[in-house]
């Protein structure tokens, strides 16, 4: 049987933009302050809604 498939990191999170307001999702982060800008507009104020371990 084959292992599962696993990320290197597990620590993830909701995150959204001020700018936009885009609700975004990042997963296999080391540290969640490593998200520093919005995957859209680019804004750097984004805040973390909910940590997630996956």
């Amino acid at each position: 049987m084959e292992d599962e498939p696993s990320l290197e990191y597990d620590t993830g999170g909701r995150w959204q933009c001020d700018e936009c307001e885009l609700v975004f999702e990042v997963y296999g982060i080391q540290n969640v302050d490593d998200v520093k800008r919005c995957p859209v507009c680019g804004s750097g104020k984004v805040w973390i809604i909910e940590e997630m371990m996956i």
